[in-house]
């Protein structure tokens, strides 16, 4: 396919971060190779660097109208920030499920055992361990998370100190 075609190639230290690495003319058509890792915010403009070259033609039958390229580059760039937008509010949220919210929540003991047993925390059955013995009812709150382990301490103590 490429047999007898020419190749340009870019140069190594070449910016912006989206120009081409080559182009490939075949006498047909002309192939663009971009960077694997182009990011998604690069993408309008090299949509509209690739329109533009649709309109270079000398077949009036081919162009692509400008008004279809500006509204078609707009449209996608307010996708992309829309998206980009939803993505960063919800990074900042709290977390709410997973280790990072499991630490510092409080539970019941279910039984009366010495330093290891169960308790309920966050509508879930956990085995526990603490340091210091335990009776059904006592309220906990968790310190540390060892597998499905979790170390708890007693409320009045761990308000305490």
């Amino acid at each position: 396919m490429y047999g007898e075609s020419s190749i340009r190639t870019a140069e190594a230290a070449s910016t912006p971060a989206w120009r081409p690495l080559r182009a490939f003319d075949d006498g047909e058509r002309v192939y663009i190779q971009f960077p694997p890792g182009i990011a998604q915010g690069e993408l309008p403009p090299i949509f509209v660097i690739g329109a533009v070259m649709l309109i270079d033609t000398d077949v009036p039958a081919f162009g692509v109208p400008y008004w279809l390229i500006g509204s078609l580059a707009v449209l996608s760039a307010s996708f992309i920030f829309l998206v980009g937008g939803v993505a960063l509010r919800a990074r900042r949220r709290p977390v709410v499920t997973g280790h990072e919210e499991l630490i510092g929540s409080v539970g019941v003991v279910l039984e009366d055992t010495g330093t290891d047993g169960w308790a309920r925390v966050r509508s879930e059955q956990w085995q526990v361990h603490s340091p210091v013995p335990l009776k059904r009812g006592q309220g906990i709150r968790v310190t540390a998370r060892n597998g499905l382990v979790l170390t708890v301490m007693p409320l009045n103590e761990s308000a305490g100190g």
